[in-house]
């Protein structure tokens, strides 16, 4: 379970670390400046956004125009999704009533790509396919223990937020229900 107080641990020499190691860049001015800032580590956030590219709003957006879902890592794959509703929430509350300087935003549950595929599955009748040798990425659990005793959080469930989702890009798309 990853917390606040973990060591953070980045490859200077990989490519795919550059995003995470200017996130800690950030987190380290923060942290060391005589002002009074907060460091918020947020999850994967979600909301209707229809041009996103990320990879909740891509399934979405195929599911409910009827284009193949097919997802390139394993079924297995797993990650903790955080609403935007939540988030701007959480945020108005540590710009006015923390007490620590480092705090993680998300739901502290990990949703994997099979339940998002069922979900999908059941909310529109697509059907989602893996990539037979997708790799299985799998994110620590975040731990929102810190933020759910300070300010009394209960976040969203991505799973139970699907309907909803889904039936915003439908409207937006001008998708039929099925």
């Amino acid at each position: 379970m990853a917390t606040e107080d973990d060591l953070l641990h980045v490859n200077p020499s990989s490519s795919s670390d550059l995003y995470n190691i200017s996130k800690l860049m950030g987190e380290a001015l923060t942290l060391v400046s005589e002002k009074n800032g907060r460091v918020v580590r947020l999850s994967n956030v979600y909301r209707d956004d229809f041009t996103s590219q990320n990879f909740l709003s891509t399934l979405i957006r195929a599911a409910v125009t009827k284009k193949p879902v097919i997802v390139h890592t394993s079924p297995d794959s797993e990650k903790d999704y955080v609403s935007i509703d939540d988030v701007v929430a959480g945020l108005i509350k540590l710009a006015t009533e923390s007490r620590h300087s480092v705090y993680n935003l998300a739901s502290g549950v990990n949703v994997s790509n099979r339940q998002i595929a069922e979900r999908l599955n059941q909310l529109t009748g697509c059907e989602v396919s893996f990539e037979p040798a997708g790799p299985t990425v799998s994110f620590p659990r975040i731990s929102i223990d810190r933020f759910r005793s300070e300010f009394d959080f209960l976040p969203s469930a991505l799973l139970d937020d699907m309907d909803t989702l889904v039936d915003s890009f439908r409207n937006h798309y001008g998708a039929g229900n099925d």
